[in-house]
């Protein structure tokens, strides 16, 4: 076990984005097949294939129905798409601490904006010692390039391509990740 990654008592995922691509085991990464913009997905597919190799080149890639009938509980998942087009992150929702919209990103407050990226590590919804790490816009045509936004040693960026506005770590309290100052 990598320390950081797991908690010692509990054995919970305990984040940062780093921590997702390091973990070992069984691994996907699932892809949206329900974005309304249907270029923007496939630049989407074909932005992930296009470095596949480097980063992801051990995980099984799925798209999100066939997510959506797998048992991803003993996988480290990684998931591209908006909260409405990717169908696996649809589902699991109101699970996550946050939302996206086309009209604003809410997490700690609301960002009423256009063009927001919101990368975050969080628990596997279907098994809390697994990780996720999202990688999710207000729209589709926002993903394609979201790497470009620094990310990796905090719990979640938010910004545009290129450029981080807010970068942070959850409180995780009693199995629950939120935004507030941890008391």
């Amino acid at each position: 076990m990598l320390w950081g990654i797991l908690n010692a008592e509990n054995e919970m995922f305990l984040g940062s984005i780093n921590n997702c691509l390091m973990a070992s085991g069984k691994k996907a990464l699932i892809l949206p097949t329900a974005e309304k913009d249907k270029t923007a997905q496939k630049n989407i597919h074909s932005y992930v294939n296009g470095f596949k190799d480097k980063f992801f080149k051990d995980y099984e890639f799925v798209d999100d129905t066939t997510a959506l009938n797998m048992d991803l509980s003993e996988y480290h998942l990684v998931a591209y798409g908006t909260m409405d087009g990717n169908l696996w992150l649809n589902g699991h929702r109101d699970f996550f601490p946050f939302v996206i919209n086309e009209e604003s990103v809410i997490f700690e407050k609301e960002l009423k904006d256009q063009g927001l990226i919101f990368i975050t590590a969080y628990m596997n919804p279907l098994n809390p010692q697994k990780s996720l790490l999202i990688y999710t816009a207000q729209t589709a045509a926002n993903i394609a390039g979201a790497n470009t936004m620094f990310h990796g040693p905090s719990d979640y960026v938010i910004g545009y391509s290129g450029m981080t506005l807010y970068a942070g770590d959850y409180c995780k309290n009693d199995g629950k990740w939120i935004f507030k100052t941890c008391e």
